[in-house]
């Protein structure tokens, strides 16, 4: 509750400011030494995650008064002594799902793991190895998230301090913490930051409810490309947009199985509705989902969905949007004729407008 009330007090992260910006603003905040937190919040970071050109690590440490502990192992053994454990925020940078194996480890699959691996130059997307989101989304006691926004990253945190040691849940919170600013998107009031938790809110509504309609999905900076995409797709197709940020759709999937488990357990009961159905209705147009990872991690929400989706992602070694007929996921060109070809399939625009917009934006072939 002190660690709640002392991020509360600080106020909303800065407009537009990047996941990994808020984070490490909250770190220094729980471990700065005259804040009451210092001697009940486990803040840990590792010597060798600190660069020498690490900017904002040294505002952490040095500016906020910091004091970052190298290694979790003599809070956990300290908590099973004292039979409890104190809220856990852990630093991380690596690339590599060993290592963050081992971190969760040392911590007893336990806490807050912040990776901002995505702020160095690397050949894999979002940074890190394919291996690691994929054992992310498949292991059990994590939940991974991926926010798009200073603020997206600061309720995931808020929701996890309440769930993990407010509501004695088990398991770890994952964030993965990019360093680009972007947008001021809409402040996340009570009910946005709670829906941004439960792993997708909605972000831009369609302006009208009739004609063409697609919806748009985005995790992490993925947003901001598909945030182009719809206003192409407005300015340049007169197509309606539904704009949805999905910090993760991994805990959407997860919910929506559990929904469908619980209404086949129970087929006496009115069927158990979950976030993703409430969210994306039946019949309100085509879904197309973006993730920086590898195209499977979108994927996980697709068997929930009746209409038609399409899940994207940028797989590692892709070729880029230069190379003849390449697909670019990260290219907002790609994705408003990918959206035009859904609702072109679904008999909602006439098929030409597909070879139009090929045409117009100049992609591969024309």
């Amino acid at each position: 509750m002190a660690c709640i009330a002392r991020i509360e007090a600080e106020g909303a992260a800065e407009p537009g400011a990047s996941p990994a910006a808020a984070v490490a603003r909250i770190a220094g905040q729980l471990a700065e030494a005259a804040a009451a937190t210092a001697s009940s919040a486990w803040v840990v970071r590792r010597p060798e995650n600190i660069g020498s050109d690490d900017a904002g690590a040294r505002a952490a440490n040095v500016a906020d008064g910091g004091r970052f502990d190298a290694s979790a192992w003599r809070y956990w053994l300290g908590a099973r002594r004292q039979a409890r454990q104190w809220p856990l925020l852990y630093l991380l940078r690596s690339s590599r799902a060993e290592v963050v194996r081992a971190s969760t480890a040392e911590a007893g699959q336990s806490g807050i793991f912040c990776n901002d691996i995505e702020t160095l130059p690397s050949p894999w997307p979002k940074g890190a190895r394919p291996e690691l989101p994929l054992w992310l989304a498949s292991h059990g006691r994590c939940l991974p998230y991926d926010p798009a926004s200073g603020e997206e990253a600061r309720a995931i945190v808020l929701h996890a301090l309440r769930s993990l040691y407010l509501q004695g849940g088990s398991g770890f919170v994952y964030l993965s913490a990019h360093g680009d600013d972007g947008p001021a998107w809409p402040p996340l009031d009570r009910c946005r930051a709670a829906a941004a938790a439960k792993g997708m809110y909605r972000v831009e509504s369609a302006l009208a409810q009739r004609g063409p309609c697609v919806r748009l999905l985005g995790a992490g900076k993925a947003l901001c490309t598909m945030s182009e995409a719809a206003r192409r797709l407005r300015a340049d197709w007169h197509v309606e947009v539904e704009l949805w940020s999905c910090p993760s759709y991994t805990r959407l999937a997860r919910d929506a199985e559990a929904a469908v488990r619980w209404s086949r357990l129970h087929p006496l009961a009115p069927p158990r509705s979950s976030h993703l159905r409430r969210c994306l209705r039946t019949g309100g147009g085509p879904v197309i989902a973006l993730t920086g990872y590898g195209a499977a991690i979108a994927q996980q929400i697709g068997p929930y969905l009746a209409d038609r989706f399409i899940a994207l992602g940028v797989e590692a070694g892709v070729r880029t949007s230069q190379d003849a007929g390449a697909v670019d996921a990260r290219d907002p060109r790609w994705i408003a004729v990918i959206a035009l070809k859904a609702l072109a399939d679904e008999k909602m625009l006439p098929a030409g407008v597909v070879a139009d917009a090929m045409r117009r934006y100049r992609l591969a072939g024309y």
